[in-house]
């Protein structure tokens, strides 16, 4: 799946290699913030943000509410962060602030928004689709990538740099490979939480532990245990035999806990429903976007006026179900 070197000669795209790269990003909720919080600690890169809510951003960041107050300004690539079903509506405008005298990019952090509407919406432009994750907003996530083979050198270096500003990076070869990778590491924090969830109840409710109690052990002892697998050349199966001994306490657990494969099982029911979710959630999209802009170009054929037209690109939102 991983694809961590180009699989196709590319594109050497000189115009954009000047230093600092003008970046604008559009929208900053949670994750755009987060990710701009690091993001801004890269001295070759200046940015701009448009947010309606003009929100609180690093020193040095440009921050205004809407897209006319750019008053025309251009740039070398634009990040996506607004909500997907905000994204055929909104950023046609965005068409005027790319720099035309070169390759820019469009780096798109929403999820459930596939390649293809990007593309259609920013024609002949690069675009990379980036899903990182809820530890990113304190440096220890894991952000999946895809692009283009052909992708310039540049921006993939670009990319990269980016997020390996939060974590650790993952480039896969397509939509669908970062949907599974979606299952895996953008939905996986909340299986964790649930199991650390879980766990805690455990120790209250069978072993008799305050709630501060559970917490401590709990959160320290996955915590402790994960930084065990991290530090270690081994893989996580050979690292639990080190804790158990045949017919002691740990092996009596374990086979409670994972008796007849029953949390492997749990699990690999958990990535496939949320892998088939966001295939699900592409496909609405696509689907509600191809009609939309046929009913565009049906309605320019007839003769509608442009404040009529159900236009993708101007006037309508995709009614897109939220990922999570």
């Amino acid at each position: 799946m991983t694809d961590n070197t180009p699989s196709a000669p590319a594109r050497i795209c000189e115009q954009v290699s000047k230093t600092p790269l003008n970046m604008l990003m559009v929208g900053c909720g949670n994750m755009g913030s987060a990710l701009l919080e690091r993001w801004t600690t890269i001295e070759s890169m200046r940015f701009t943000v448009v947010a309606p809510s003009e929100p609180a951003c690093p020193e040095g960041v440009h921050v205004v509410p809407t897209q006319s107050a750019l008053n025309g300004a251009q740039f070398d690539g634009i990040v996506i962060a607004i909500k997907p079903q905000l994204i055929a509506e909104v950023m046609p405008a965005y068409r005027e602030n790319i720099e035309p005298s070169h390759d820019a990019a469009i780096i798109s952090i929403a999820a459930g928004t596939p390649s293809s509407i990007l593309q259609a919406l920013f024609p002949q432009r690069t675009i990379a689709r980036l899903m990182p994750n809820m530890p990113a907003s304190i440096g220890l996530g894991v952000t999946g990538i895809t692009a283009p083979p052909d992708i310039p050198i540049l921006w993939r270096q670009v990319i990269t740099d980016l997020a390996k500003t939060v974590g650790e990076v993952l480039w896969v070869e397509s939509d669908e490979a970062l949907n599974r990778l979606t299952a895996i590491s953008g939905s996986g924090p909340a299986y964790a939480l649930q199991f650390i969830e879980s766990f805690e109840r455990a120790a209250r409710t069978s072993m008799g532990f305050s709630a501060e109690q559970a917490s401590l052990l709990v959160q320290q002892t996955v915590l402790g245990a994960v930084r065990l697998a991290t530090a270690s050349e081994r893989d996580s199966a050979a690292l639990k035999q080190t804790v158990m001994s045949r017919g002691g306490t740990t092996a009596a657990g374990i086979e409670a806990l994972n008796s007849g494969d029953r949390l492997t099982d749990a699990l690999s029911e958990a990535v496939e429903a949320a892998f088939q979710r966001a295939q699900a959630l592409e496909q609405f999209a696509e689907t509600e976007f191809n009609s939309a802009s046929s009913a565009g170009i049906s309605a320019t054929a007839s003769g509608t006026k442009n404040a009529e037209r159900p236009s993708i690109t101007a006037n309508t939102a995709l009614d897109i179900p939220m990922l999570s």
